[in-house]
């Protein structure tokens, strides 16, 4: 089961880079205007802190959004459209593994920045937005943009070729809207310094979800969970990670698919030889008291993603390719899941019996945990996969 990110409120994954010793930051710090820090939320399972690097952040929000991004069913596009948005998103998913973020001066507030030119001490920089356009739209007009909206959200700029850009990409303002991130003063690294414990923590962190989802591939929500998995590594003068080893667990596809997400990690050279260690804290159905972890249903509701969109597959809406539902559910101490209320609306009108019993009967049909304590209600969303309207509406 790969992750069909097409929900979006909800915790999700866990991760211990290091102590929590601050507080959660201010509402204000939010990376992204749109969807605030639900990313770091959902893959580490807390807020983030002061003590949470803004490189783990930016590209913690971006691998996010751009698996949100690839999930949604754009089968109503043009395939030109199609195609540029695959495009985009593969840009994007370099531009996020690369690492190399804007920054805005010290002691700024967390904004936007559209580009950081170049200085003594660093390359030019550019935001997330404008590397996957700049490729088409040219650097020159990527510096135009930015001299003009420096700081501006995406719904500020009105710039023609920019709109031109957009409308062609395959990628709605909204979601280039998503993408964007808010960037906070860092001080550049000393090429010439040795990598930082933090550093390391960093760039290992962001495989945090993928390691989650080794172990969800293979392990049923009445299964063990391991509690920890920690891998070794050195890494090399290249920036390769090598000599992988994994502890924390026995299962043999779950070690060699945690190896392959460790080994895809690439940091900024570090002298030859260079021994790490990095310890992923993995969510688990139970807490270690036996009650239920609350941040593990979002993965349990995915599980039913399929049978959901089965329940759509007769219903066409004109102009519309999904359905959003909201659908509350009680799960049981003994594991089993009964559905309390199921809302959608199709232009206002309520769903037909038939389609909320379907619903209910998909989310019904998974196991969940078993656990302590008393019965719990969650509120999951789902968007619901439509058939496709007939051609000519």
């Amino acid at each position: 089961m790969r992750l069909p990110i097409l929900f979006l409120p909800v915790l999700f994954l866990g991760c211990a880079t290091g102590p929590e010793s601050t507080a959660p930051l201010p509402s204000d710090d939010a990376i992204n205007a749109q969807i605030g820090d639900e990313s770091f939320g959902r893959t580490f399972g807390r807020a983030p802190t002061a003590d949470d690097g803004d490189e783990l952040r930016i590209a913690t929000h971006l691998g996010f959004v751009e698996a949100t991004l690839r999930a949604r069913d754009v089968s109503h596009l043009p395939v030109a459209r199609q195609i540029a948005r695959v495009q985009m998103l593969d840009r994007l998913n370099a531009y996020w593994r690369a690492g190399l973020f804007p920054r805005n001066p010290e002691g700024t507030a967390r904004v936007p920045r559209f580009v950081e030119p170049a200085s003594a001490d660093s390359e030019r920089r550019v935001c997330a937005v404008g590397a996957i356009a700049e490729p088409d739209l040219g650097s020159a007009a990527i510096d135009a943009i930015a001299a003009k909206y420096e700081h501006d959200y995406i719904a500020s700029i009105h710039d023609p070729a920019f709109e031109k850009w957009a409308l062609a990409s395959g990628l709605t303002l909204d979601e280039l809207a998503m993408i964007q991130p808010s960037y906070e003063w860092m001080r550049p690294p000393d090429p010439e310094s040795e990598l930082t414990e933090k550093e390391i923590a960093s760039r290992f962190g962001l495989q945090q979800r993928r390691v989650n989802y080794c172990i969800y591939d293979v392990l049923s929500a009445r299964q063990a969970h391991p509690a920890q998995v920690s891998a070794s590594f050195t890494i090399g003068a290249d920036g390769v990670t090598r000599d992988v080893a994994v502890t924390g667990t026995t299962h043999p596809t779950i070690r060699a698919c945690v190896e392959n997400a460790v080994r895809d990690v690439r940091v900024r050279k570090s002298p030859e030889g260079k021994r790490g260690t990095h310890t992923f804290t993995i969510i688990g159905p139970r807490k270690s008291d036996g009650t239920l972890e609350t941040g593990y249903l979002p993965t349990l509701f995915d599980r039913a993603n399929e049978g959901v969109n089965r329940c759509g597959q007769a219903l066409t809406i004109p102009n519309q390719n999904t359905l959003r539902i909201s659908v509350r559910t009680e799960v049981s101490p003994q594991g089993l899941l009964r559905v309390r209320v199921v809302r959608g609306e199709v232009d206002e009108t309520p769903l037909p019996r038939s389609m909320t019993t379907c619903i209910a009967r998909a989310v019904e049909a998974v196991v969940g945990p078993t656990f302590k304590g008393d019965p719990q209600e969650h509120e999951h969303v789902f968007f619901m996969r439509l058939a496709r309207p007939l051609a000519g509406f």
